[in-house]
């Protein structure tokens, strides 16, 4: 049992965040209040949680906010009188005047190995990106995942993961690490490293849309793709013949397996699934569901919906309301340009599809509060805009992109860009 001296405020909204407010409950720690989403709220968060049943069961005060800066919020949080602040899970940033509530400071758990891998999805993107999965405990600051940095530890991504294991992982780190921090900093002995921004990456927020399968990516991509967006998340997903097929569960093919067409179908197995050509090689479809059905087998969707060898998934010529807009890195990757050294310039490519009709969109550009790009594209099937920044000065930048139609804005992306230098 901990000291009851010793007050907490819990802030999340997020599966993980129940995970590990009942594992501080649990432990002894004493939290004065929670801050959760309100019911409702717009929140773009996938697996947001409830925690009224945990909170009742410690009896615990809980206050629900779509805004933590709002002054209802602020009166709550004064109320609970804490020494310190602990955020798991939270989109919006955290004011100055919210900071300096907690007398010992406010730290957050960040799902990436800090300075890199700042943003949005962290989970999501390393599974895609990279053979590990990083936890980083550090102070908050009324910025972008930036402060100074507590502990840390690196997760290997087996290939039995997929998204909700792997958050399990990350889950169950976050409670070791505040096992064995929480102590320091209740006696204000913890020995915090800073962070640099001429290290800093950023990885973007993601929405539903961004699941759409690429089947000219090599097959080892397309299977991480899809083991990342898979449940609690919307899923990756393709078309065929009009229809929309979530993918939520793919197995790499052993031996060479070549393809002439990405997206052919080359083989439909019984009890196996569907074999799909990709741009190295094949993968297996295991678990698919056309969207508004039940999931179902592969080699069943194949026999309820008469796929055949030869037929292809792709394009989605039969959903006239269908415009994709996205960001992509320089080279049509995601390897996204977020560290850029002062007196050079980095890219990002906006890109937007549709199969049905030609559309008209602007892209709209603004680096630093300046427009660097402002273009309108004819869409018919795939564009790519470059969109190039240069930052002036080392520190934070911020890149706007907006994408528009006569109807008004389709769809707004951020991206973050640092600059080393001597100012940090």
């Amino acid at each position: 049992m901990q000291p009851d001296g010793f007050r907490l405020l819990f802030v999340g909204n997020r599966g993980h965040s129940r995970w590990i407010l009942r594992h501080l409950l649990d432990a002894g720690w004493n939290v004065a209040g929670v801050v959760t989403r309100s019911e409702g709220s717009p929140s773009r968060a996938i697996d947001r949680e409830r925690f009224d049943d945990v909170c009742d069961e410690y009896d615990v005060p809980l206050h629900r906010t779509d805004d933590i800066n709002e002054s209802e919020t602020r009166g709550f949080i004064d109320s609970a009188a804490p020494d310190l602040g602990l955020c798991c899970g939270w989109t919006q940033i955290v004011s100055e005047d919210i900071l300096d509530v907690p007398t010992d400071g406010f730290v957050g758990i960040h799902a990436s190995d800090l300075p890199k891998g700042k943003g949005g999805a962290p989970v999501n993107w390393q599974l895609i990106l990279d053979s590990h999965v990083g936890v980083s405990l550090f102070y908050f600051v009324p910025e972008v995942d930036h402060g100074d940095i507590i502990a840390q530890e690196r997760l290997e991504i087996e290939p039995r993961d997929d998204i909700e294991t792997l958050y399990n992982k990350v889950t169950d780190t976050s409670c070791r690490l505040l096992d064995e921090a929480l102590p320091a900093l209740r006696d204000g002995t913890v020995e915090a490293s800073p962070q640099t921004y001429a290290e800093a990456t950023y990885l973007p927020q993601r929405t539903p849309d961004d699941g759409l399968v690429d089947w000219s990516r090599p097959a080892a991509f397309i299977h991480d793709w899809v083991r990342a967006l898979t449940r609690p998340y919307p899923g990756a997903f393709t078309f065929f013949e009009g229809e929309q097929v979530l993918l939520w569960s793919t197995a790499m093919v052993e031996g060479e397996t070549k393809s002439v067409h990405p997206g052919e179908i080359l083989a439909i197995d019984d009890g196996r699934g569907v074999l799909v050509g990709t741009g190295d090689g094949a993968v297996r479809l295991e678990r698919v569901q056309v969207d508004g059905h039940p999931p179902m087998w592969a080699d069943d969707f194949a026999e309820r919906y008469d796929l055949a060898v030869g037929d292809a998934f792709g394009t989605p010529s039969d959903f006239p309301q269908w415009l994709y807009t996205s960001l992509r890195g320089a080279n049509g990757a995601f390897d996204f340009e977020t560290n850029v050294p002062l007196g050079d310039s980095g890219t990002t490519v906006a890109v937007a599809c549709s199969h049905h009709d030609q559309r008209e969109v602007r892209i709209h550009a603004i680096f630093d509060g300046e427009t660097c790009l402002d273009r309108t594209r004819t869409v018919d099937g795939w564009i790519r805009e470059p969109i190039t920044y240069a930052p002036e000065k080392s520190g934070s930048h911020t890149l706007k992109i907006n994408f528009e139609s006569e109807d008004g804005t389709i769809d707004t992306r951020y991206i973050k860009v640092f600059s080393g230098g001597e100012s940090e």
